[in-house]
């Protein structure tokens, strides 16, 4: 997995949830799979349909990934990998879809991203009495990218994914 990069948005701000996309093409319904994980919370998607959140437990000088196994989830011809990821510090996604005899895409420059606009970033409140400590409170706008996991969305447009240099952690497979 070392020729794997983490991605993001490198001008992200901290509490930001921000959607990433890639479509693969898969010509023969072998056994698939996504290696993933996240500095911060992510939830996969693949065409729509809800996979797998995360990140797995583990330190983040080593981070662990989950393996799962996307098989019902993928068809012949054209599919879309989503991940909604939560920006906390210097956070990026790690993944890679693949089966037994290839690799399918990795996370790269070629995927998209954008700042979800559904999950407002400046929620944040004081919770007596453990005040300092401070909580996000999720605030959600139903309205806002509505249909952001509909085949037809069209996010062409959205900017290219960054490269994380700030991510140099390693790699470990952990058991779901």
């Amino acid at each position: 997995m070392e020729n794997i990069k983490w991605i993001f948005d490198k001008n992200a701000k901290t509490n930001e949830w921000y959607v990433l996309k890639n479509k693969f093409y898969i010509d023969s319904l072998d056994d698939v799979f996504v290696d993933i994980t996240s500095l911060g919370v992510y939830i996969l998607y693949i065409n729509g349909t809800l996979v797998s959140r995360g990140p797995v437990k583990s330190f983040d000088y080593c981070k662990g990934y989950y393996s799962v196994d996307v098989s019902p989830f993928v068809k012949n011809g054209k599919n879309e990998i989503t991940i909604f990821s939560h920006k906390i510090e210097d956070s990026g996604v790690f993944a890679r879809v693949y089966t037994k005899d290839k690799m399918i895409v990795v996370t790269d420059e070629s995927w998209k991203i954008k700042r979800y606009e559904a999950l407002l970033p400046d929620t944040i409140v004081l919770c007596p009495p453990l005040e300092p400590i401070c909580r996000s409170e999720e605030h959600f706008d139903a309205n806002a990218d509505a249909d952001i996991l509909m085949e037809s969305y069209d996010y062409s447009q959205w900017q290219n994914a960054e490269y994380m240099d700030t991510c140099n952690t390693g790699i470990e497979k952990s058991l779901p």
